[in-house]
């Protein structure tokens, strides 16, 4: 929970589960067991929620605000029911066969996994999906598709062995019967990773890893050439103010309060049951973030609808920094205090 706080869907079913299925089966000593489990859950969620009231004065995470906060309901649930239903498309038939394993041969545990499965799909829908594909908010449900998937194919062969042990024993013996599921479920999995058999083998590199490996660069430049009190602006406000440890100003409002509650910028036409905007990066003001905050850095000077490359070229420059990494460009404030100058060389911009 303190990692993630939509872990809490996960823990609240969890406990519900548990506890219905032990005043079920009258197993009080469990119920008890459970109770403080849930006390304990409750400890973490009110600490970091009074933590953060009196930290930050607000009772609500940032990204509450970013992602949710002013975002019209209907955008936010079209937007979810896109982004979802391409994660159904991408995995149709592993999917498929985790609903068949969740209702053959039912029990409450395989409806407990299937209920997980579906809170995951709702939440997401509601928080209307995520900026990138692969679906990152289904990763802890993950394992419990496959369970269900392995499940049904196992009952599957169990039933066939049972039903036609005369007919088909010189095919299904019993020292057969783990082969043939093994047989099953690797073209099972084969079928569904088809799309990503490059990237598993791979064959091409991840658009993220070409990403933060510039970022890590950009990092170990900015270190390189900015004293301790430099201010840095940037758009992807992970890896590098991590790495420089620098104050950073986040031009997409995940840790700024004034971006975090604006109103989205959203298209003046759009199309439902299309994706009409981008979840926590549809908030933004570079006249506020770049002309207001001054940062002695910025990653980018444009964004989606704004583009203050005129004010920058006024009062920024680009600077290059060569080290082992090769040759790094950064755009800084023109004649900043806070810039090891020496330490590289100004270029014209159009260069």
């Amino acid at each position: 929970f303190l990692t993630r706080n939509d872990a809490l869907i996960y823990s609240a079913i969890t406990l519900v589960y548990y506890f219905i299925l032990s005043v079920y089966t009258k197993d009080f000593s469990s119920v008890k067991s459970i109770l403080f489990s849930g006390l304990i859950l409750g400890f973490f969620v009110v600490s970091q929620t009074i933590f953060r009231w009196l930290y930050y004065g607000d009772i609500l995470p940032n990204t509450y605000y970013l992602k949710v906060d002013q975002v019209p309901f209907l955008i936010r649930i079209n937007d979810g029911l896109v982004y979802s239903w391409d994660f159904i498309k991408s995995n149709n038939l592993l999917l498929l066969l985790a609903l068949f394993g969740s209702l053959f041969r039912s029990n409450s545990k395989k409806i407990y996994f299937l209920i997980l499965i579906l809170f995951a799909v709702v939440y997401q829908i509601y928080v209307g999906g995520d900026a990138w594909g692969r679906w990152r908010f289904m990763i802890p449900v993950i394992p419990l598709i496959m369970i269900l998937s392995t499940l049904f194919m196992k009952d599957v062969i169990d039933l066939i062995l049972e039903k036609s042990q005369k007919t088909f024993n010189m095919f299904f013996k019993k020292n057969m019967k783990e082969l043939v599921f093994f047989i099953f479920f690797a073209i099972v999995c084969y079928l569904n990773a088809f799309p990503y058999l490059n990237e598993i083998r791979l064959k091409v590199q991840l658009s993220d890893v070409i990403y933060n490996q510039n970022n890590i660069n950009k990092s170990v430049a900015l270190n390189a050439i900015l004293m301790p009190q430099a201010t840095i602006g940037v758009f992807w406000a992970g890896s590098i103010p991590y790495y420089t440890d620098r104050y950073a100003i986040d031009f997409l409002g995940k840790s700024d309060l004034y971006i975090a509650r604006m109103y989205p910028h959203l298209p003046s036409e759009f199309v439902w049951l299309q994706k009409i905007t981008i979840p926590g990066h549809n908030k933004y003001d570079l006249n506020y973030s770049i002309k207001e905050l001054q940062p002695v850095y910025i990653q980018r000077y444009h964004w989606i609808g704004q583009n203050l490359r005129r004010y920058t070229v006024e009062n920024y420059v680009r600077f290059e920094y060569v080290d082992e990494n090769g040759v790094t460009t950064l755009i800084l404030k023109k004649d900043s205090p806070y810039v090891y100058w020496d330490r590289g060389k100004v270029l014209m911009w159009g260069e």
